[in-house]
Formats: structure tokens, sequence, C-alpha cells
């Protein structure tokens, strides 16, 4: 009998988890300099205090200046690191931190360029004080580096193009958050998840912020859920929350942990933001197709740099394209339509008074 290959995959995860289910994971360790202030995210498009605009966080995750200070486990199973970081300035450095996939990390389900296409997806219909999703972008670390401060094994990322690097996916790391259990541990939320439906009927601003997030995991058909993938800021006079771990998602088979927790690839919010969906309803035929090329890189002196991005080249369901001397990451064909696809049935909900707007 030949097994289909999903379900492959599922039986190969689900023996995965179920070996692993015990297993604790490790907070990452504290970054060995002191943090440049602010360390925040803006989240007023006029902010009244000092904040990183998504804009800038991503310039920053972007900047070929960027050097590693220090790595740390992220805990979990897909090695990712939390790394320190450093970026030259005028009065001496920045220093951040940002969660690291490796794209070789990718695995038959879980795949970190995937977060590039969840942030991309976020930003198509959120303003940037608006995003569910911290600034997500892609980087290629020069090769020496990476081995002397992440992995001293590590293979260039594309060596037969002959690039010296290791490329990936850095997601700013939220240094004023908490998962909803260690929240409601510190006295700072009421809740085990990140939904509180009298907040939600009392608080605008929360409101806003876990209804686009849930339009932002249904579109992306997120695939495993749980409490350490939902965050909720600690200082703001309202909580925003914000979806931190997006590689299992589009069309990827769920973490069949899923069934004992709740799901949050279906709308669980009592509403959803009328102009959120506006906003994806008004998507043009280009809008999508944008989606197949979120990033480009260009070849320069054996490394990989931010280049202007080209119209999509090469096959449609590709989402990693090597195209002459430079590289083009996006989601494909096939995980772009399915966006389109729960767009379509969700409207059609709001449409049959099966969904509330607000």
């Amino acid at each position: 009998m030949v097994v289909p290959i999903r379900w492959f995959a599922f039986f190969v995860w689900l023996l995965s988890v179920l070996a692993t289910a015990c297993s604790s994971t490790t907070p990452p360790a504290a970054p060995p300099r002191t943090l440049t202030p602010p360390t925040v995210l803006c989240t007023e498009a006029a902010p009244s205090h000092p904040c990183n605009r998504a804009a800038t966080v991503e310039a920053w995750l972007r900047d070929s200046r960027l050097r590693i200070l220090a790595s740390a486990p992220a805990g979990g199973r897909q090695d990712a690191k939390v790394l320190t970081l450093a970026l030259p300035e005028q009065s001496g450095q920045r220093v951040f931190r940002a969660r690291w996939r490796a794209l070789e990390s990718e695995s038959l389900i879980n795949d970190p360029r995937k977060e590039l296409g969840a942030y991309a997806v976020a930003k198509s219909f959120l303003e940037p004080h608006e995003y569910v999703v911290p600034p997500t972008t892609g980087h290629c670390f020069p090769l020496e580096e990476y081995r002397a401060q992440v992995d001293g094994k590590a293979p260039p990322s594309f060596e037969k193009e002959g690039v010296q690097c290791v490329f990936g996916i850095l997601s700013y790391w939220l240094e004023n958050v908490a998962d909803p259990k260690n929240a409601r541990k510190a006295g700072v939320w009421r809740k085990d998840g990140i939904l509180d439906e009298q907040l939600f009927s009392s608080d605008a601003t929360y409101r806003k912020s876990v209804s686009d997030l849930n339009l932002f995991t249904y579109l992306i058909h997120h695939g495993d859920s749980h409490d350490k993938q939902f965050l909720i800021t600690k200082d703001e006079p309202s909580p925003r929350v914000y979806s931190v771990d997006n590689s299992v998602t589009f069309e990827s088979i769920k973490n069949p942990m899923t069934l004992f927790r709740e799901d949050w690839a279906v709308i669980r919010v009592p509403a959803v933001s009328e102009r959120s969906l506006q906003r994806l309803l008004g998507h043009t035929a280009s809008d999508w197709t944008r989606l197949n090329a979120i990033e480009s890189y260009r070849k320069t002196d054996g490394q990989l740099v931010a280049a202007p991005l080209d119209a999509p080249i090469g096959p449609p369901d590709a989402g990693v394209r090597w195209v002459g001397l430079g590289l083009q990451i996006g989601l494909t064909e096939t995980e772009i339509s399915g966006v389109r696809q729960r767009l379509a049935e969700l409207v059609n909900r709001a449409r049959r008074g099966e969904l509330r707007t607000y």
C-alpha cells in the first residue's frame, strides 16, 4: 500500500511529538551586554514615548553590518536561537536581540521560510503600529563569524553558488512580553490564554489586537497553537498580543497536539475587524503576487546582501529560488492561493451572518 506523503509526514511528526512531549525548554540566556534603549516596538501611530518603529527594526535586521555577540537556545524542537546582535551607529553600537532559525533547520512540516511569509501577510492588512508579528526578515551571516558564535560545524547555505554565509530568518525579540500563563502568575493577566472576552468587550485597543491576531492565524492556517506561541505585552495600558512562531503554517499539516489545545487556525474571537477585512478585500491580483517574492538578495564578494525586489522569477511553487547571482524568497503559489481561499470563506461566513464584525 502506498501511503500519501502528507499522511506520512503527519505520522513522522506525531512520533516526534510523542517522543519529546516531556522534554523541557531552556529559557534564553540573558544578553551579554546591556540592550540599547528603547527596547519596545511602537504600538501607536504617533508614539508618546520612545519606541522602535517596525520599518526601523526591519532595516536593522537586514543590515549587512550586523554582528553576532552571543547565541543561546530559544527552547523547543526547532533549533531556534536567540541571538544578541550589534549594529554600528554614530554613537557607538546598537545592541538588541532577535530570534533566529537557519534555513537548513527546515523539516518536512516545519519551515523557517514561512516566518517571512507570515510577517508579509500581517503587513498586507495592518498598519505598522498594529502588527501582530514582530518585524521579521532574512539575513545571511558570514560563515566564519557564524561558526564562531553559533554553530562551529554550520555549512554555507548556498555552497554550490559560491556563497560563504549562513542564511536564515531573524525576528525581533520582544522584551516587554510574557506568555499568558506567566503573565497570569505575575499578576498582569487573568487568563491562561490570550483571549479575555470581558476585556474584548471593554477595551478597544485589546479587541483590535487580538481580533487581528486571530484573523492572521486563520489566514495563514496556524498549525502549532500553544501557550508559548502567543505573547502579551506587560507594560501597555491596554495589552497587545503577538504570534511569535509561525513556521508551521500555510499548507503544513498541523501539530497533532492541537487536538488538545485551543486551535487558533479557526476564528475564536467574538468578532473580527471590518476595517481589516476590507483592507484584505482591497488587494489586487498584483498585491497577492508580490507575496511570491517577498525579499531578494544579491551575491556580493561571496556574501548575500539585501537587494531591491524584482518581479517573481522561477517556479511559482518554489519558496526559495536562486536566480542568476541572487536569491528570491517568498510564499509559493499554492500557499498564496490557500490564504485567498480562506479569506473568501471568511467573507462568505460574514455575509451569511455566521461571523460578527465590528
